[in-house]
C-alpha cells in the first residue's frame, strides 16, 4: 500500500497484520513524514508476511515466502515501552529503503526504530540503496539465510549480523562495530566485503569458508596496516586486524 500524510506519519502501524501467501508486500510512505511503527498502544504487535493462529485467530497465512519491502524516508519513534514489536515472518526477501523518489533517508536511522524481530530467517536483507548517505545504527541481531547488503553513511553495528548462506556487503562512509557487533558469514565459499573510508573494528568479523575484504570507499585512499584512521588513510590497528578471520 501507499499513503501520504497524517499527524503520526504517512503510515502508522499499530497492531497490524499485513499478510500474504505468495504475493509481494510493499509498504510505501509516499510523503515526508515516514512510517511509524507503534502509535499509541504498548504491548501490541505488527506482523508482516505471516501470523500464527494464536496471535491472529483465524489467520489463513501461517507461513510464507513473500517478499516484504518497506520504503520510507523517515522512521519516527513510536511506542518505546512495553512489549511492542514488529514481527517479520517471511522466508522471502526483506528490503528497507528510502521511497523510490529518494536516494537517501531524510535523517539518520536506528534500525529497528522500535524492537523488530525476524521470527523467520529471510532469504535476503537489504538496507538502504546506493547513494544513501544518512547514518544508520543496527541495534538488534539479525540472521539471514542469504545475502546481507547495506548502504549508508556512517554505519554503526551494535548487534550481530549473520549470513548462513551468501555474501555480506557493508557499504558505508565510516564503519564502527561495537563489542557485540559481530559480522559472521557461515555460508559455503561466500564472502564478507566491507567498504568504508574509516573503520573502528570492535568485534569479530569472520568468514568460515570465504574471503573477508576491508577496503576504502575512496579508491585513491591509502590503507595503513597497524596504523590509525585519518583523512588520508584507512588505518587498521593490530588489535582490529586480530579480530578478522577468514579461511582464504
Amino acid at each position: 500500500g501507499t499513503h501520504t500524510g497524517n499527524s503520526y506519519g504517512d503510515v502508522s502501524l499499530d497492531g497490524a497484520a499485513i499478510l500474504s501467501k505468495t504475493g509481494d508486500i510493499n509498504i510505501v510512505a509516499a510523503g515526508s513524514k515516514g512510517i511509524m511503527f507503534g502509535l499509541n498502544t504498548a504491548d501490541r504487535y505488527n506482523d508482516f508476511g505471516a501470523c500464527d493462529t494464536t496471535t491472529c485467530p483465524g489467520s489463513l497465512v501461517t507461513a510464507t515466502a513473500a517478499t516484504v519491502t518497506i520504503n520510507s524516508d523517515l522512521f519516527p519513534t513510536g511506542i518505546t515501552t512495553g512489549s511492542w514489536r514488529s514481527h517479520f515472518k517471511t522466508s522471502g526477501a526483506v528490503t528497507v529503503a528510502p521511497r523510490p523518489a529518494s536516494n537517501a533517508f531524510a535523517a539518520d536511522v536506528t534500525w529497528p526504530s522500535v524492537g523488530a524481530t525476524f521470527d523467520v530467517a529471510p532469504s535476503s536483507f537489504t538496507f538502504g540503496k546506493a547513494g544513501n548517505t544518512s547514518a544508520v545504527t543496527f541495534g538488534q541481531s539479525l540472521s539471514v539465510a542469504g545475502p546481507i547488503t547495506t548502504y549508508a553513511g556512517a554505519t554503526t553495528i551494535n548487534a550481530g549480523l549473520t549470513s548462513t548462506a551468501d555474501d555480506i556487503s557493508i557499504n558505508a562512509s565510516t564503519l564502527t562495530t561495537g563489542a557485540s557487533g559481530t559480522i559472521t558469514n557461515s555460508g559455503t565459499s561466500k564472502n564478507v566485503t566491507i567498504t568504508a573510508d574509516q573503520m573502528t573494528v570492535g568485534a569479530a568479523i569472520s568468514d568460515s569458508s570465504g574471503i573477508v575484504t576491508l577496503q576504502p570507499a575512496t579508491v585513491s585512499k591509502a590503507i595503513g596496516l597497524g596504523g590509525i584512521d585519518s583523512s588520508t588513510l584507512l588505518g587498521l590497528t593490530d588489535a582490529e586486524i586480530d579480530r578478522v578471520t577468514a579461511s582464504k
